[in-house]
């Protein structure tokens, strides 16, 4: 009876040590900055990330796809196994290629980065929670959506001559406003 009770409990303290803080990555649509320009999403799903680059001016669309192979509860294998683009080679096809044999650090339910590198990736629908899908805005240091822009903000527009507008995008606007830049941020200061 004594080795019964024992095993029980030796049990019920392995079981909420292995499933208690493992942190599981959802399937889904994720985003981060690229270089200057604006952000690119990657989708995950069934152990597979898909990279996509939309065609730009006179490149390519191109595509990539990594396999994840778990080595432990939160730190993942990316496996190049497909990797297309409709024709000559881009700065996307250096980047994407960067993924292959690199881990895939999980960092939250809504968050991972590529280990060895200080690039973050967000699940979009908690980037679309704080931002609305769109740009923010800064105003004199204060931070807003679009939609909560007040009459008092309009006016500052309309003076742009007494304002410096700046727009910040890509790894320039996460580094400024952390994952709220993702998107992009207009920034308003009086001269």
């Amino acid at each position: 009876m004594r080795s019964i009770s024992l095993l029980v409990i030796l049990l019920f303290v392995l079981q909420g040590c292995s499933g208690q803080n493992a942190v599981i990555l959802e399937s889904g649509n994720y985003i981060s900055y690229y270089e200057d320009s604006s952000y690119y999403e990657l989708i995950y799903q069934d152990s597979i990330i898909k990279i996509h680059f939309p065609k730009r001016h006179m490149f390519p669309s191109q595509e990539a796809e990594y396999r994840l192979y778990k080595k432990n509860d939160s730190l993942f294998e990316l496996t190049n196994i497909k990797f297309q683009n409709e024709g000559f080679p881009s700065s996307e096809e250096a980047f994407m290629l960067t993924f292959k044999n690199k881990n895939l650090l999980v960092q939250s339910e809504s968050s991972f980065k590529i280990e060895n590198t200080e690039q973050p990736f967000y699940r979009k629908s908690y980037i679309d929670s704080l931002t609305d899908s769109d740009l923010m805005f800064s105003i004199h240091g204060s931070l807003k959506k679009r939609k909560e822009l007040t009459d008092e903000d309009d006016k500052i527009f309309k003076n742009a001559k007494r304002s410096q507008v700046k727009l910040w995008k890509g790894k320039k606007a996460y580094d400024k406003y952390g994952a709220i830049g993702l998107f992009g941020v207009i920034e308003i200061k009086s001269k």
